[in-house]
């Protein structure tokens, strides 16, 4: 049989490789199960905190996203592609591309809301 075809499982990837023993050709690639992050995204757009902690010091913090590391991955080199590092401070350009491709995927968002609303929000307000 010129195929053989393995499997090997690590976590949450699946690693598939296909070798053709005639051609001598390796094929891999892998899938992994992203169901739990996005379960748990979910879960937490449901907290009241809205994202909102403290940590042992004191420092109020913000959690508003949980990203796949392989998709965080490719948008990395998505940005790099199209030059974001070639500038000096790149920075705040890395931060609008993260909150673009946030708003394009909204399934990593773990508050519902990005923004608090006022109650002058929308409303014209004469003084």
């Amino acid at each position: 049989m010129p195929l053989k075809q393995y499997a090997y499982v690590d976590g949450d990837t699946t690693i598939h490789i296909r070798y053709d023993t005639v051609t001598e050709e390796m094929h891999m690639f892998g899938v992994q199960n992203t169901a739990p992050l996005l379960l748990q995204n979910a879960a937490e757009r449901k907290d009241p905190s809205n994202g909102f902690s403290n940590d042992r010091q004191g420092a109020t913090g913000r959690k508003i996203a949980s990203v796949d590391p392989v998709v965080y991955r490719l948008w990395q080199v998505e940005f790099e592609k199209a030059g974001g590092k070639s500038q000096g401070n790149w920075t705040a350009d890395w931060r609008a591309f993260l909150h673009k491709k946030l708003s394009e995927n909204p399934q990593y968002y773990t508050v519902e809301n990005l923004v608090t609303k006022n109650a002058n929000d929308g409303h014209i307000v004469i003084k």
